[in-house]
């Protein structure tokens, strides 16, 4: 019998894609000025802003190459002063209305302050499990930052009253008794876990957390009378299977609207990994 596992690596997979996320700052780049009659048009790109950025745009002027700029120009318009968002723009600049010649080594720059935005918070809640947990909810807090705490079991509850251990094994029967293993598996599962969110993009969102969870694999047993018929069924925990700990998880959740999805990926101790997916709703 083989492992039900995916490689522990998705977990910090998931967590470096969000830092990724987290780290990029925005940018102005492709200045790039063109001469009209007694106006320069200045087109200029912002990339790599957040979700929640707008920027207060102004336009420089060097005569030198770039050693020292005058500024901020004031006879402009199009893309400048405040409420910019990212993407390409371009800038008018009535030239003779803010200087009286234009020589020398001409370079512009456009300078882009950041004005952030309030980000507003919403409680959520979600069905979310796994194959070996398929019940769970999960509740919570999204916005610039967040909270969540989440529940995933399995079906089976019960305790097994048997730890299977191999070919020495005896599980303690009478002289007329006998078991046979079928082809029979239950997985008995618990996953109790809290963290944090955090918003990646306007409608993305990341979550990592932590907290307890345990993994039994269950063996079916039957139980034979010697020269008579089966008598009983039990469930035989497989130690080698079987895990209990630490329990990690990280995932990413989209929303649409109100209406969430979400993708992740837990382990417990590292040794035993799942995918979980989830859907909820935002309010």
């Amino acid at each position: 019998m083989k492992k039900i596992q995916t490689p522990k690596t998705l977990i910090l997979l998931i967590i470096l894609m969000g830092i990724s996320f987290c780290l990029k700052a925005q940018k102005v780049k492709n200045i790039e000025p063109i001469r009209q009659g007694n106006t320069i048009v200045v087109n200029y790109e912002i990339t790599d802003a957040k979700f929640n950025q707008k920027f207060d745009v102004s336009l420089y002027v060097s005569r030198d190459g770039g050693k020292t700029f005058e500024g901020p120009m004031q006879s402009v318009t199009g893309d400048v002063g405040k409420g910019i968002r990212d993407g390409e723009h371009r800038i008018i600049w009535d030239v003779f209305k803010d200087v009286h010649s234009l020589d020398g080594n001409i370079v512009f720059d456009v300078k882009a302050r950041v004005i952030e935005e309030k980000v507003p918070k919403e409680f959520m809640v979600s069905y979310m499990g796994s194959l070996d947990a398929p019940l769970g909810v999960t509740v919570g807090q999204l916005g610039k930052t967040g909270w969540y705490a989440s529940v995933k079991t399995g079906t089976k509850f019960s305790s097994p009253e048997y730890s299977y251990g191999g070919e020495t094994w005896s599980p303690g029967f009478t002289e007329a008794q006998y078991y046979e293993f079928n082809t029979t598996e239950k997985i008995r599962r618990l996953s109790v876990t809290g963290g944090f969110t955090w918003q990646l993009g306007r409608n993305f969102f990341m979550y990592t957390g932590a907290g307890y969870g345990m993994k039994d694999l269950l063996w079916q047993m039957e139980i034979y009378e010697y020269g008579g018929s089966q008598t009983d069924e039990e469930y035989v925990q497989h130690p080698d299977y079987s895990y209990s700990g630490v329990e990690a998880e990280a995932g990413f959740i989209l929303r649409m609207g109100s209406l969430l999805l979400e993708a992740g990926a837990t382990t417990v101790n590292f040794e035993y990994t799942n995918v979980t997916l989830g859907v909820g709703v935002a309010f």
